[in-house]
C-alpha cells in the first residue's frame, strides 16, 4: 500500500470502531456475563475493556512498524510466504465467520421478535444487498457513513437511562460477592462482544495522521464502548431480580418492551429495527476485511468481483443454523475459536516483529 491511500480521517477511526463493535451482540451480553459473573457482570465488562486495551497496544505497536502494510502483508514479511499465507488465509475465514455469526445472531432476533415466519434466505440477501453496495464504497464511504450512524450510541444510552426510574440498586450488592474467578471468567463473555477492534491491523494503512494519533482514537474508542457496554450490562443487573434476570436472554430488549410512548407504543420493536444500522456496520466491516484479504491472496488489487462471493457465502452458511439450539452452537464455536484470533496471534506477530526490530538494531 501506498502512503496516499491513507484516506480516512482520525477522527473516522473513532467512529468506525464504535460502531463496528456496538453490533447484535451487545443485546444478550448482560445475560451471558450474568450467567457467569452474576450481579459482578458489569465488573467483568470493565475487566474485557481493559484486556481489549492491551491487545490493542499490541496491535499498534505492530502496525507502527509497518504502517503501510495491512495484515495480510505484514503476515507474509514477519512469518514467511508460506505461513502468511497459510495465517492469511486463517484470518480471511475468521473474518467471514464473524460476519456470519453476525447476521445469525441479529436474523434470530427478527424472526424471534418481528418476523417469525419469514425465511432466514430472505432476510440474510435482503441484508447483505446493501451492505454489499456500502463496500463497494470502499474504505472510505464505509467510514463516512459510520460517522453519521456514531449519533444514534446516544439514543441507546437514552432508552436505558429511562429505565433507572425503576431501578434496585440493592441488586448489585454486595459489589465482588462473586468472586474474582467469576467476575475474570465473565470477562471472555465481554471480549467476544466486544470484537471488532481488531481490524486495527487491516485498516491501520488507509488511515492519516501520524501514529500516536491513532492509538489515542483507538483508546478513545475503546473508552466508549466499554463505558456503554457497562452501562447496559448495570442497568439491566439493576432492572431485573437475579431471578428475573435468568429467563430473559435478551434483557435488553425484554426492559425496552416495558416502555411506552404517545406516538410508539412497541418501544422494543422500534429499537430493534434502530439497531439494525449496527448490525449492518458490523457485518460491512467484516466483509470489507475479508475481501481484501482474499484480494491480497490472490494477488489482484479490485476487490468489486470479490464482495458478492463473499456475500453470497455469508448467505448460504448463515443459512444453515435452523433453530435455537443450532445457533447457540454456532455462536459457542465460534467464541472459542476468536482467542486464537484476538489474543494469540496477534501475540505471536508482536514477538516476531519486536525480535526483528532488537535484531536490526543490534
Amino acid at each position: 500500500m501506498r502512503k496516499n491511500q491513507a484516506i480516512v480521517p482520525p477522527y473516522q477511526l473513532f467512529t468506525f470502531m464504535v460502531v463496528t463493535q456496538m453490533g447484535a451482540r451487545g443485546l444478550s451480553l448482560p445475560f451471558n456475563v450474568f450467567t457467569v459473573s452474576g450481579s459482578d457482570g458489569w465488573i467483568s465488562v470493565i475487566l474485557s475493556g481493559l484486556f481489549i486495551q492491551s491487545n490493542i497496544f499490541l496491535l499498534w505497536f505492530i502496525c507502527r512498524k509497518y504502517p503501510t502494510n495491512t495484515l495480510f502483508e505484514i503476515t507474509k514479511k514477519l512469518l514467511g510466504k508460506i505461513v502468511g499465507n497459510f495465517l492469511n488465509t486463517s484470518y480471511i475465514a475468521f473474518f467471514i465467520t464473524t460476519a456470519i455469526t453476525t447476521l445469525v445472531i441479529y436474523t434470530s432476533l427478527l424472526k424471534e421478535w418481528i418476523l417469525p415466519y419469514t425465511p432466514n434466505w430472505i432476510l440474510l440477501l435482503l441484508f447483505i444487498f446493501i451492505c454489499s453496495y456500502l463496500v463497494r464504497g470502499g474504505i472510505k464511504s464505509i467510514a463516512s457513513l459510520y460517522s453519521i450512524l456514531f449519533p444514534l450510541n446516544i439514543l441507546m444510552v437514552i432508552f436505558l437511562a429511562i429505565a433507572h426510574k425503576n431501578a434496585h440498586y440493592l441488586f448489585v450488592l454486595p459489589i465482588g460477592n462473586e468472586g474474582l474467578e467469576a467476575i475474570v471468567l465473565g470477562a471472555k463473555e465481554g471480549i467476544y462482544a466486544m470484537t471488532g477492534y481488531e481490524l486495527l491491523i487491516v485498516i491501520y494503512p488507509f488511515i492519516q495522521g501520524q501514529a500516536k494519533d491513532k492509538l489515542k482514537m483507538m483508546t478513545l474508542s475503546n473508552i466508549f464502548v466499554t463505558t456503554v457496554y457497562t452501562f447496559v450490562t448495570f442497568t439491566s443487573i439493576v432492572y431485573f431480580s437475579p431471578q428475573e434476570f435468568l429467563l430473559v436472554p435478551e434483557p435488553v430488549l425484554y426492559m425496552i418492551k416495558e416502555f411506552t410512548f404517545i406516538m410508539i407504543e412497541r418501544v422494543d420493536l422500534f429499537f430493534l429495527c434502530f439497531v439494525i444500522f449496527f448490525v449492518g456496520a458490523t457485518y460491512s466491516s467484516y466483509l470489507y476485511a475479508s475481501s481484501i484479504g482474499l484480494a491480497s491472496l490472490m494477488n489482484t488489487k479490485k476487490i468489486e468481483w470479490i464482495i458478492p462471493l463473499v456475500a453470497a457465502t455469508t448467505v448460504v452458511v448463515g443459512s444453515i443454523p435452523k433453530n435455537d439450539q443450532s445457533i447457540q452452537e454456532w455462536v459457542k464455536l465460534f467464541s472459542n475459536i476468536s482467542f486464537l484470533f484476538i489474543f494469540v496471534f496477534p501475540v505471536i506477530l508482536f514477538m516476531f516483529s519486536f525480535f526483528r526490530k532488537n535484531h536490526a538494531g543490534g
